[in-house]
């Protein structure tokens, strides 16, 4: 897997300061609902600043990518405009692709520079744009042509070329040299509080897979929670395998904490159940669990998206018996304190029934896993 990082920076001038700067950046973030916080725990966005005294102020964050739309106009923009300079933008895509956005709004200038290739990202290069800021275009044209195994390794010809210094061009959290880490400071924004819509606990299944599940075989399932922070869960299996139990479960766990080293697990022992409509399935209390509160509406899509990741809890099993049965397999997570707010997976659930799963599968995954056969499991629906 290759890096993806984004920053911009801003060219000093000789009236650039750094109350105006942070006037300019808080008014950007505060259109988005941001507000300046005390610490990084009652933060919900983090913005770095890396100033080694040169020609340029870094800027990166945990939650806005600069080549988004929403950055540009509401970061990037009136950054150049009231500080009258230029701002650029470098985004790397999986070490596929470099993307390097130039804007100068008083001089009515918007350039693109890309290295690479990348099928989802449509940007041609402009390098005439570009004279000024560097010296040399056919440089600066070469540079960008010029073949890389690693995108990112293109900055090593254009920091010096943009007067950036050697590595600043690629700094993000993950990536900060030991001999830059002190020129780094941090600033913290907290998100306005939103109108909750239910304080109680309301789950959605967040990953799971698109296959049957393997017998012998470990599968993975989680779930996170739209609604209000609460206390217990049960997790449970059912399907028509339970009252024979022609498929049992083995090494069944609940698995959390995925922004930790080491993730949180509670081996689980399932009981066998019937519930008042009669049906047979397996389930297993969790009574102290703390099922953590949903991901605030309004966090930039990046942010959201690994805060969504942090907080979720899977579950994680094994199952054994009949595999003809297979497709039956439903795991449900219910709250304790709402049982309305549960959510369930089974492999064919999104597709309607089993037979449009399997007709979905061979349609678009077979090329890849080979095809299923419906003589090969129960299609009892």
């Amino acid at each position: 897997m290759g890096l993806f990082y984004s920053n911009a920076h801003i060219l000093k001038t000789e009236d650039f300061g750094k109350e105006a700067f942070l006037s300019v950046l808080n008014d950007g973030l505060k259109a988005q609902g941001f507000q300046p916080a005390a610490s990084r725990e009652s933060a919900d966005l983090t913005v770095s600043l890396f100033d080694a005294g040169g020609k340029w102020l870094t800027i990166w964050s945990d939650g806005i990518v600069f080549y988004d739309d929403g950055a540009i106009r509401d970061v990037c923009r009136p950054l150049s405009e009231r500080l009258s300079t230029d701002v650029v933008t470098v985004s790397c895509f999986d070490s596929d692709m470099l993307v390097l956005n130039r804007i100068n709004q008083r001089q009515g200038i918007e350039a693109w520079a890309k290295v690479g290739q990348d099928p989802d990202v449509r940007i041609r290069s402009t390098p005439a744009k570009w004279k000024g800021l560097v010296d040399n275009v056919d440089a600066w044209k070469a540079a960008l042509k010029k073949r890389q195994v690693f995108a990112e390794e293109a900055m090593e010809d254009l920091e010096p070329m943009l007067g950036l210094e050697p590595g600043q061009g690629r700094l993000c959290d993950d990536l900060i040299p030991d001999e830059l880490a002190d020129k780094v400071s941090n600033l913290y924004y907290s998100l306005s509080a939103a109108e909750k819509d239910n304080d109680l606990p309301r789950l959605t299944i967040s990953q799971s897979s698109l296959m049957p599940c393997p017998m012998g075989e470990s599968t993975f399932i989680t779930a996170v929670n739209n609604g209000g922070a609460s206390k217990g869960l049960t997790v449970a299996f059912s399907g028509s395998y339970v009252e024979k139990e022609e498929i049992r479960f083995r090494d069944v766990q609940l698995e959390w904490g995925f922004n930790e080293p080491l993730r949180k697990i509670i081996p689980l022992e399932l009981e066998k159940r019937q519930g008042r409509d009669g049906r047979w399935f397996y389930a297993a209390d969790i009574k102290d669990f703390a099922i953590p509160e949903g991901v605030k509406k309004g966090l930039p899509p990046i942010k959201a998206q690994w805060e969504e990741f942090y907080r979720s809890f899977g579950l994680r099993f094994t199952p054994e018996g009949n595999p003809r049965k297979r497709l039956d397999i439903m795991v449900h997570f219910v709250p304790s304190k709402n049982n309305e707010g549960q959510c369930a997976w089974a492999v064919w659930l999104h597709s309607g029934s089993k037979r449009a799963y399997i007709e979905m599968f061979n349609r678009i995954m077979a090329k890849h896993y080979g095809e299923l056969d419906p003589d090969d499991f129960d299609m009892d629906e």
